[in-house]
């Protein structure tokens, strides 16, 4: 090979390598602006958690925590939504760092994931017809109930010996209800009664499903970031010592 090929080839090489760390410098520099924002991972339709107003901007109580804590963290919150059934899965697959969406810390799921400390603790109700009949837990055993199948509340009716009837999320659920096409749905007491103070003129009712213990609500994130769980343990703290965490949920539950 002659020195003038030789020379050709180095000058390549030389070109391709400052194009290398130029992409190498980019890509560093996209990493450091990521390190200023912390991924929320929630449906965006679940009202009054978080969810879009008229206007189309995502407000909700747990949009209103999530904004507190990053904000302690000195991170910019960056919201991802996504639907219920998927939402942990999403975290699996470092869609975002945290979900913040009515989640009850079970012991299933604390196998795998951690959570904070809770910030909630909601009780289960059912939403009926009004014309239905059903007054109680006890009317409950073998009618359907509208549910998301993975849901705390879903067991509690199957506890209870109700059917499930599979959906997407509490809108559907009780969408299916109001239609007549499902007895019932479940869920927590902060969702139901906001629910009937938006809509004053359904043909519904609530009643407490008394053999359901509180169901806390918490942050979950993957296991294996400590620093993470401890910073956010310690913003909630402050949050509710405060009384800032009271006024948020005040706001978005004037029933509850």
């Amino acid at each position: 090979m002659t020195r003038k090929v030789w020379t050709r080839i180095a000058a390549t090489l030389g070109v391709l390598s400052l194009a290398l760390t130029g992409c190498a410098s980019g890509n560093s520099a996209k990493s450091g602006a990521d390190s200023n924002e912390i991924r929320v991972g929630l449906e965006g339709t679940f009202a009054p958690y978080g969810y879009h107003d008229e206007s189309g901007k995502l407000v909700g109580f747990e949009k209103e925590i999530a904004d507190a804590l990053a904000a302690d963290l000195g991170k910019t919150p960056v919201y991802v939504e996504s639907p219920w059934e998927s939402l942990i899965a999403g975290l699996d697959n470092k869609n975002y760092d945290l979900v913040i969406n009515n989640l009850a810390p079970t012991e299933e799921r604390k196998a795998k994931y951690d959570f904070t400390d809770p910030y909630y603790v909601s009780e289960s109700w059912a939403i009926v017809r009004e014309d239905s009949g059903l007054e109680s837990e006890k009317d409950l055993a073998g009618k359907s109930c509208a549910q998301t199948a993975s849901s705390n509340y879903a067991q509690d009716v199957r506890n209870l010996g109700g059917e499930i009837t599979p959906t997407n999320g509490f809108a559907d659920s009780v969408q299916l209800v109001e239609q007549g096409r499902a007895d019932c749905t479940v869920n927590g007491d902060i969702t139901l009664s906001y629910y009937l103070e938006q809509h004053p003129d359904a043909p519904l009712k609530i009643f407490k499903i008394e053999s359901a213990p509180g169901v806390p609500t918490a942050v979950m994130i993957n296991k294996g970031n400590p620093e993470l769980l401890d910073s956010l343990n310690k913003s909630l703290a402050e949050l509710k010592s405060s009384g800032k965490l009271d006024s948020i949920v005040a706001k978005y539950t004037p029933q509850a």
